[in-house]
């Protein structure tokens, strides 16, 4: 079901459905001693970018793909062509060429994938959830997750980050948020539930009683739907669905 998915959503769905993506654990890095850590291997090549090098951007969004372990798993074509149009985006923004990629545009691009697959209203996201994934993001990838030029310590938590992302931060977001639409509990509310949730854990009357877990069905629900539109997909759909999601995003062609 995994390749079956990715077939489909070929861009979005570089998610691991299983475990977390890049978090790896010390006993697999210590299997590997001489392979380097992958937060460290893409960290580097988010400096090694920052140059405007196109090559170097195209290494980047390629390591962000091969460190997910989906790079054998992607379509040939649709893998080297979303590393492509990504790194040049990567290159020109590096370059003061074009603008950055606003976190609205992953609530957007989500949100349209949300509708286009008839996903139920608790897969949509907004921008408070960009904000707190790009957050817990942050420690593991400084050189990656965009944050302001600023000379004193931000007053309140997250406004140290810049609103905008590079190409590649933008990427990796909206893989990781379809991620953690599928397997995080806490990213599978609606805007109500969180809402009542926040009320409730702030709410400290005796007798109060805090809204349940929401099921673990949610994450299999939307697989399955996914499972059925992916049934009668054909190679055109990927490709189409892929540069669909590319311009909702707002990486140029």
């Amino acid at each position: 079901m995994k390749k079956t998915i990715l077939f489909v959503l070929s861009l979005g769905m570089f998610a691991t459905l299983g475990s977390g993506l890049f978090f790896w654990s010390e006993r697999n890095v210590a299997q590997a001693e001489n392979i380097p850590h992958p937060l460290e291997t893409i960290n580097q090549k988010a400096i090694d970018a920052r140059t405007g090098n196109q090559a170097d951007a195209e290494e980047l969004v390629g390591e962000v793909i091969r460190v997910a372990g989906f790079e054998s798993e992607l379509i040939g074509f649709t893998a080297s062509s979303i590393k492509q149009r990504v790194g040049r985006a990567e290159s020109r923004y590096r370059l003061g060429q074009s603008a950055g990629i606003p976190e609205r545009k992953i609530v957007r691009t989500v949100n349209g994938l949300v509708k286009k697959f008839n996903l139920p209203e608790y897969s949509k996201t907004d921008l408070y959830e960009v904000r707190k994934l790009r957050l817990t993001l942050l420690p593991n990838f400084p050189h990656l997750i965009s944050q302001k030029t600023q000379s004193v310590q931000p007053r309140t938590v997250g406004a140290g980050l810049d609103t905008e992302m590079s190409p590649a931060e933008s990427v990796l977001i909206l893989s990781l948020m379809i991620q953690q639409k599928l397997l995080n509990q806490d990213y599978q509310l609606t805007k109500t539930e969180r809402r009542n949730r926040w009320n409730e854990m702030h709410d400290n009357r005796p007798g109060r009683s805090s809204s349940p877990h929401p099921a673990q069905s949610r994450g299999q629900e939307m697989r399955e739907r996914l499972r059925i539109a992916a049934s009668s997909a054909s190679a055109s759909d990927a490709w189409q669905l892929s540069t669909i999601t590319l311009n909702t995003l707002g990486i140029e062609q």
